[in-house]
């Protein structure tokens, strides 16, 4: 069942979304609707006739740039006149500033340097995964024995409410392995809230963890104020669950 609920998103999706080829380019801030009206009527008389470089074209382009040079001017003079603060300057150097897509330099460990995006994933890996083997486990979880013996008396079953609560309006919203995100879950649930109500239900009623909420997705991030990103010590793994694991572990 667990698997069944995990499938239905994600065919959803393949046969109703489109693939995801990153984030989309932003719009100017000085983009406004005479430049869209103009950018359309340059569009539609592409269409309508046969010669681009007829004078129709031509002259719808040169209405085109004409709007475009007008409004991209008076957006940036009225920007700058309004900054009337150092950190008004700030930000407005910031804003202009093309942004630039991190790249992370090289790992070293040792002596040796890993360039590859395949080698720095392996070399980290082992550095911060494969530390640790069986024989660091604890031998038994569950002694010494307490006594006497004690219960935390909690219910036994689950309200669609709270398993509404514990799967859509959870602060972690990264998806998984599986692809499924929180608005994909918010969409369908007038669907399947009733199916994952009764899956965690028999979950907590049998004691059984689905093998599909144990699987998971590793990905190394920077540490927070940490510079140095060809150290090791630098990155730190973190588990990426399923959006439904995460509201039954909830």
């Amino acid at each position: 069942m667990a698997r069944r609920l995990q499938d239905i998103p994600q065919n959803s999706a393949s046969t109703c979304g489109r693939v995801s080829r990153g984030r989309r380019a932003r719009s100017s801030p000085w983009w406004n609707q005479e430049c869209k009206d103009a950018h359309d009527d340059l569009r539609i008389t592409r269409r309508i006739y046969e010669n681009q470089r007829g004078e129709e074209v031509q002259w719808s382009r040169v209405r085109f740039c004409r709007v475009l040079r007008r409004t991209r001017q008076k957006f940036w003079r009225n920007t700058i006149n309004e900054v009337t603060t150092a950190e008004g300057v700030y930000k407005l150097t910031r804003w202009m500033k093309p942004r630039q897509r991190l790249q992370p330099p090289p790992i070293q460990v040792g002596d040796r340097t890993y360039s590859t995006d395949v080698e720095k994933a392996m070399a980290l890996r082992k550095e911060k995964l494969e530390r640790r083997d069986a024989s660091d486990d604890i031998a038994d979880g569950w002694q010494p024995p307490v006594h006497p013996a004690k219960e935390i008396p909690f219910a036994r079953t689950i309200s669609t409410k709270e398993v509404e609560k514990a799967v859509l309006h959870t602060g972690n919203t990264t998806p998984g392995s599986d692809g499924i995100t929180t608005k994909m879950l918010q969409a369908a649930w007038p669907h399947i809230a009733l199916p994952v109500t009764t899956l965690y239900n028999a979950c907590l009623r049998l004691g059984h963890h689905p093998s599909v909420f144990k699987t998971a997705e590793v990905v190394m991030i920077p540490k927070l104020n940490k510079r140095e990103l060809s150290k090791v010590s630098t990155w730190r793994p973190i588990s990426l669950l399923s959006c439904l694991s995460k509201g039954w572990n909830g």
